[in-house]
């Protein structure tokens, strides 16, 4: 249905062209609104000051309109565009982007010129939202959005060409439509992350391709005929970067590729310079321009069959925001990228445009400095007049670099300016295209002559051809037509204008020889060619005499050559050569006839030689560990290569000395044939005599080339990995993962080496081996990672060998891939696989806050990545052998996709104890003890969905208690490990967060007793620790002035269980400042344990506080406090030197309330003296 729309929609604008016919004019039904030869910019974002989830904040809401801005290409400074077409926000034709991405949003001209192609997502902007709002909100490309293609025509129309779930769809995970080319037919090619490159036929409305699955494409164009992607480090799947082609599988040629297709590096790019984005190719096909969003703009010059750096121009940033412009033009302080780049190539030195990687936003290490790449807020000019060949850093100050667009004033509150002008290109044109030109002709006075012009358009093409500057009248068609010329027309130049409805183009001059009698043909100067081996080139005879000329025929060394092999066209008046090989060198003539007679030339004399080496991918020096098997690999281009490698005495080649790798034993060479080659160096079992330089020398018969020394670093190895020593049964181990990196800025996609902004948010409880300066510090750290990966193993920044450096808080923690490990640090809105940290990303909106410091350690899989899994060693360091474990975590979900991720449990008891490492061969052939009720399983959906893994609903808690291990002795090593079920690619991304653990036997209780408490002179509460040690347990305390005890306390259960529960009990009825003994007792069913011997003395008893006295007819009455609860006796007599036990027991005094007491002698007589004493008890 979508397909038949966009036919019928093209059939409606075509209608609107139709020419009226009226004398000597063309009406037209609907005038062009861009003007030919003009800027077509993308711009991201409507520049609104509506913040959070709306489509005027980039940053927030991550769903962006589109506009194309027309602007002129000779103009300064530009805010207003002079015609704008907004792209629709809503509906069934909406397409928009993701603001914030820094690779989508290459539009491109069609290679007719006629329309404007981008790519995006369709549906209502802003509709769809994960359920809890993360901040920022997730980009579209983890959303359930369609995508889609649209176009625009000369006359502002836009049209959506195709929208559905094909193109970049979600249902792989993640996905970047980044832009889209067409060939004005109805054929579009798209690049994009996830699905390497797609076809689409518009005509037949068929479901888009996939035409090649190799890379991630990040810009394609059609150019001088032919589909060109650029690919950039870390997307080419081992390929080196750079711009590629498209071959069949039998290597030949594929230009535009409707089928499956193969990758054909045309330009490596640079080494330094390999975030390659935008590109743009001359009509020649030997100087190209190059833009690297980190890096600027490079030159390349094609020289034989090889690309080499011109030079590198490196574009200064905004210095400071004032009015929106630089401050300083000439200011080098912030230097940028660019992302998008468009060349004039019809004057004398190419007019270079290109779209800057300016940010308006935020540096994570500096909330002030504008640095965050891909947000082009500048169009800006280079009138290339450098000649500069030698690949060295050029500064593009305003002497060379003019602002043809700048940004808009941002925001002064957050920095920014919401606008982003993201691509550049040239407005549609849809004046004719000459396809080929007249050609100067020598006749003989009376002959006749023509000239022919060769033109495309869509539309009707009218032809007016001049004399001079005299119209020549009729004619007007595509070929000039003159009749008997005389010698008077000698030197005559003639020219064609070509026309349509919307414009006019002028053929190249010609000029009309005539000559009184006819002249043999004939060459001015015989070419001197030199060209290399593998190339195609063509030899053209720019033959003089008398036209026409016919029976061509060509020569190598006097001998006629067929169509055949290298060569074709022989019987014309260029020859073609292809694939040329060193037998192609030779004199080239040609034979000719005319009407003068026969004549063969020499023609050319051709020079085929092997191009010079060159380095594609040179080697890069590593860090590993003694006993390891290093590797070194470099690219190169060209024919016959011999490669050497060289040991040098030096890290650079002066004065170094350089001695030749011995090949054999430890050493191994290996070669491999292609464009490029590839040459690797394999050391095996490296030694510490291996730590040297390594120099790599490329030769040929044109010459050499020699690579920069690489160093080899040899560490020795740990003799064992981190583990976590559990000391005593009923030990409690808790990790939450919160020390691992809380990434700065935005997501990490999976890599290693990783180069991460890592903030440190927790910096007191994280032991690293780098010093940071700050807590709350952002650091750029390089984690090159072994497999498996020792989270407390210090961090190397290559060689893949190192660790996360937490050996405070992550000791013990491994982690493994079964193919090479990745690392991602990700909020959920990433799709390679890799083992992930998952957690909110940090930025200066959200800022530091426990959201973003929770972090959880999971897995994403994939067909690349195989079984992932991570886990914890621990060493028993008590002296029993256990053989129960208590197990709780909490399981999150991060990433939902349809395919489900279940992550099994499983136990491993490896005797080897600290020399334990990660049991690997298990994880492979799942052999583990697996424990079913503890494997995580989280619902799948239909569709990508990323959810914030912190929120309860995204959660599941698993626990098991007194679980059976094997034994797990002393000395050994247990193994705790958590592994994907599935290596699918679209699985979900699941977590584990929160891990408790504890470890005990089945045996008699274990008993402790604690010290006891609440001691008064009458009452003490005795404590006491138990470990059930997996069996139901009654506990009671013994108790008594001695050893011997004599008094029990009841009984009290203690629930079966391995780890340490506390008991009690109150004792009451004790004397003042007494000594006493205790002990707890605890029984199961495997026997009794007693507690050791313990004491506690009962406070002495404080002397009571007398109160209010009286005397009436009922008595002598008198009060007093103490401690509650006690006991006391009344003592009375009137003879006070008695001894006391000859007083007289009154009996006892009430306790009215809590501690206040009154006693009554109601015999007490007036008058008598009497004598009281207090005895308690």
């Amino acid at each position: 249905m979508k397909m038949h729309l966009f036919r019928e929609l093209a059939a409606k604008a075509a209608l609107l062209l139709v020419m009226t016919a009226i004398p000597g004019e063309i009406a037209l039904a609907q005038a062009p609104q861009f003007t030919p030869g003009k800027l077509a910019v993308l711009q991201l974002g409507d520049g609104g000051t509506a913040r959070g989830a709306v489509p005027s904040d980039i940053w927030a809401s991550r769903q962006t309109p589109y506009f194309i801005d027309q602007f002129d290409p000779n103009g300064v400074n530009q805010t207003t565009p002079s015609f704008q077409v907004a792209i629709p926000t809503n509906g069934p034709n909406s397409l928009w982007v993701n603001g914030n991405a820094g690779t989508e949003g290459n539009m491109t001209l069609s290679a007719d010129k006629s329309v404007l192609t981008l790519g995006g997502y369709c549906g209502d902007i802003c509709s769809i939202f994960p359920t809890a709002l993360p901040t920022p909100p997730l980009a579209p490309s983890n959303l359930s959005y369609d995508r889609g293609i649209g176009s625009v025509d000369a006359f502002g129309n836009y049209v959506n060409v195709y929208r559905g779930a094909s193109w970049y769809g979600i249902a792989q995970g993640k996905t970047n439509p980044r832009g889209v080319t067409a060939d004005g037919s109805g054929n579009f090619w798209g690049c994009g992350n996830g699905y390497g490159s797609l076809y689409f036929n518009a005509n037949t409305g068929d479901s888009p391709i996939q035409v090649q699955n190799i890379v991630l494409t990040s810009c394609s164009k059609i150019i001088n005929g032919a589909l060109y992607d650029s690919v950039k480090s870390g997307e080419s799947a081992g390929l080196p970067p750079g711009i590629y082609s498209r071959v069949h599988f039998d290597l030949s040629p594929f230009p535009l590729p409707n089928l499956a297709s193969f990758p054909q590096l045309e330009i490596p790019v640079h080494p330094l310079y390999q975030n390659c984005i935008g590109f743009d190719i001359n009509p020649q096909g030997n100087v190209a321009y190059v833009a690297d969003n980190k890096a600027g703009i490079q030159k390349y010059v094609k020289t034989g069959q090889s690309w080499k750096l011109a030079y590198n121009l490196s574009v200064p940033g905004y210095t400071n925001w004032t009015t929106g412009t630089i401050v300083d033009p000439n200011s080098t302080a912030n230097m940028v990228g660019c992302f998008s780049v468009a060349v004039d190539w019809s004057g004398a030195n190419p007019v270079v445009f290109a779209t800057t990687a300016d940010s308006p936003g935020f540096d994570p290490r500096d909330a002030k400095k504008s640095s965050m790449v891909y947000y082009g807020n500048r169009v800006i000019r280079i009138n290339d007049t450098n000649t500069v060949a030698t690949g060295e850093n050029i500064i593009a100050t305003t002497g060379i670099l003019t602002t043809v667009v700048q940004a808009p004033v941002p925001d002064p509150a957050l920095n920014k300016n919401y606008v982003v002008y993201k691509s550049v290109t040239f407005t549609p044109d849809l004046r004719p295209n000459i396809v080929s030109q007249p050609e100067s002709r020598s006749v003989v006075a009376g002959d006749s002559v023509t000239f022919t012009v060769g033109a495309s358009s869509k539309y009707n093409l009218t032809y007016q051809w001049f004399k001079g500057e005299d119209t020549l009248s009729p004619e007007i068609t595509a070929t000039l037509a003159l009749n008997a010329v005389d010698l008077a027309a000698d030197g005559s130049t003639y020219r064609c204008v070509v026309s349509n409805n919307y414009g006019s183009v002028t053929s190249s001059i010609v000029t009309l020889s005539v000559t009184s009698v006819a002249t043999l043909p004939a060459i001015a100067s015989v070419q001197r060619i030199t060209n290399y081996v593998g190339n195609n080139f063509t030899i053209t005879a720019h033959l003089g005499g008398t036209d026409p000329k016919s029976g061509f025929q060509w020569y190598t060394n006097g001998v006629a050559l067929t169509d055949a092999g290298e060569f074709s066209g022989v019987n014309t008046s260029t020859l073609h050569i292809i694939n040329a090989s060193t037998n192609a060198a030779a004199i080239y003539s040609i034979s000719a006839l005319n009407v003068a007679g026969p004549a063969t030339l020499d023609v050319a004399d051709l020079t085929v030689a092997y191009a010079a080496p060159l380095f594609v991918q040179p080697p890069s020096g590593m860090t590993t560990f003694i006993g390891r098997n290093p590797s070194f690999t470099a690219s190169v281009s060209g024919y016959l290569l011999t490669n050497t490698w060289y040991f040098s005495t030096k890290t650079n080649l002066t004065g170094t000395t350089l001695t030749p790798v011995t090949l054999g034993g430890r050493y191994a060479q290996t070669d491999v044939s292609g464009q490029p080659a590839l040459t690797t160096l394999d050391v095996t079992g490296a030694i510490a005599l291996d730590a040297t330089n390594l120099v790599l020398v490329v030769k040929n018969p044109s010459g050499s080339i020699t690579s920069a020394p690489v160093s080899l670093k040899l560490v020795v190895q740990p003799s064992s990995h981190t583990f976590v020593s559990y000391t005593a049964a009923g030990q409690l181990y808790s990790q939450d993962f919160d020390t691992l990196p809380t990434p700065g800025g935005g997501s990490f996609e999976a890599a290693n080496g990783q180069n991460m902004t890592y903030v440190m948010t927790n910096f007191v409880g994280i032991a690293t081996n780098i010093v940071f300066a700050a807590a709350n510090a952002s650091v750029e750290i390089n984690y090159s990672l072994d497999n498996p990966v020792d989270f407390g193993y210090p961090v190397i920044p290559n060689g893949k060998i190192g660790g996360f450096g937490l050996s405070k808080k992550m000791s013990g923690w491994y982690g493994y891939s079964e193919k090479p490990l990745l690392f991602a640090a990700t909020s959920g809105d990433q799709s390679a696989a890799g083992l992930i940290d998952n957690g909110q990303n940090y930025n200066n909106l959200n800022g530091l806050t426990t959201t973003t410091t929770n972090r959880a350690l999971g897995l994403l899989t994939s067909s690349r990545s195989g079984t992932i899994a991570f886990g914890i060693a621990l060493v028993n360091n008590s002296s029993a052998t256990l053989n129960r474990i208590n197990l709780g975590f909490t399981g999150e979900l991060w990433r939902n996709n349809p395919i489900q991720q279940p992550l099994a449990f499983g136990v491993l008891v490896d005797p080897n104890g600290t020399a334990s490492a990660f049991p690997t061969n298990e994880v492979n052939s799942s052999s583990l003890t697996y424990v079913d009720s503890l494997t995580l399983k989280f619902p799948t959906s239909l569709g990508t969905e990323v959810y914030d893994g912190t929120l309860p609903v995204n959660q599941s808690n698993l626990s098991a208690a007194g679980l059976t291990i094997p034994d797990w002795a002393p000395g050994s090593t247990l193994w705790l490990v958590w592994q994907s079920s599935t290596a699918a690619g679209g699985a979900q991304n699941v977590a584990i967060d929160n891990v408790s653990f504890s470890a005990g036997v089945v045996a008699a209780p274990a008993v402790a007793v604690e010290p006891s408490a609440q001691i008064t002179p009458v009452s003490a509460k005795l404590l006491a620790t138990v470990n059930p040690n997996s069996g139901d347990t009654t506990t009671h305390f013994e108790y008594g002035t001695s050893a011997q005890y004599g008094s029990v306390t009841s009984d009290s259960n203690v629930a079966s269980g391995i780890s340490p529960v506390s008991t009690s009990a109150v004792l009451s009825g004790l004397l003042p400042g007494t000594s006493y003994h205790f002990r707890v007792v605890a029984m199961n069913s495997l026997g009794t344990t007693y507690g050791a011997d313990s004491t506690f003395v009962t406070a002495p008893l404080p002397r009571p506080t007398l109160g209010l006295m009286s005397y009436n007819i009922g008595g002598f009455h008198f009060s007093f406090t103490s401690l509650a609860g006690l006991s006391f006796s009344a003592l009375a007599t009137s003879d006070p030197t008695l001894p006391l036990n000859q007083w007289q027991n009154l009996g006892h005094p009430v306790e009215t309330s809590a501690g206040h007491y009154q006693f009554t002698d109601a015999a007490a007589l007036n008058g008598a003296q009497q004598f009281y004493i207090l005895s308690q008890p």
